[in-house]
């Protein structure tokens, strides 16, 4: 019964997603996308998502999740897509994007949903997030960037403990390789998201970490694979915590073709 109930819930997804693509005969394009051609009213993309251990290999079940584009809206003073992330098993997910040449944005509140979910293990919290901003997680034109540098002030986690130090996100451009989703070979750039925090516990012992978010983009396809290492932080008194490492992999999509006026 429980595999009937995971099986209907899957299969739910994945007609929703087939409806929103299918809302319109003619697509919208709001001349927003700049040089990435995947952004349209309609489209879709269904991933499967596992966790992965400190050698790469599949470490839990596989999770299948759906994104598709639902709208355009007016966010910040850019117009954005609206995207939504329906998951067996989670709560629905919105969020927003948009693109200028050979950039790529999207907001902050997906970035802190990540880093909610990369440090919801440890026994503390730590006061790290992003005001509301766009970020920029894709740059063709720079091997860099400076997303957010942030000072955390002696903050108490645990009695008798307290943390200080700074919190830093930076963008850089990976590697180029082909990948292949559903017998398709498809361009792939890689481009990375770097959270590091490096200070001090009690204000004298040496603390950080560093967590690399591995993000591959097609300009034609979008988001063809997101993947973060397995790695620990130390904290004195309460022992060592693992990060989890997982892997996002595009398994099927559907882009419209937008052809000129």
């Amino acid at each position: 019964m429980r595999n009937f109930k995971l099986l209907i819930l899957i299969l739910s997804s994945i007609i929703i997603v087939f409806l929103n693509s299918c809302s319109g005969d003619n697509p919208t394009n709001t001349g927003q996308q700049g040089n990435f051609t995947f952004l349209n009213v309609g489209d879709w993309w269904i991933y499967e998502r596992y966790l992965i251990d400190s050698t790469g290999n599949i470490s839990g079940n596989k999770t299948i999740d759906s994104t598709f584009i639902t709208e355009t809206e007016t966010v910040m003073g850019k117009l954005a897509f609206k995207m939504k992330t329906v998951t067996v098993g989670s709560e629905d997910e919105e969020n927003y994007c948009y693109t200028e040449g050979e950039k790529f944005f999207i907001h902050s509140d997906f970035v802190n949903r990540q880093i909610e979910k990369l440090l919801e293990k440890l026994p503390i919290q730590l006061p790290i997030s992003l005001d509301d901003m766009w970020v920029k997680i894709a740059d063709y034109t720079s091997n860099s960037w400076l997303v957010k540098i942030d000072t955390i002030p002696a903050t108490e986690i645990v009695p008798g403990v307290t943390i200080t130090g700074t919190f830093t996100i930076n963008g850089e451009k990976g590697i180029y390789k082909n990948m292949t989703v559903n017998s398709k070979s498809l361009s792939a750039q890689e481009f990375k998201l770097i959270f590091v925090f490096d200070g001090f516990i009690n204000q004298s012992v040496k603390q950080s970490f560093k967590i690399t978010v591995h993000t591959w983009f097609d300009k034609k396809v979008g988001i063809l694979l997101q993947t973060n290492d397995q790695s620990r932080f130390d904290i004195p008194l309460s022992g060592s915590y693992v990060f989890e490492g997982y892997e996002r992999n595009l398994i099927r999509y559907n882009i419209f073709e937008i052809k000129p006026d």
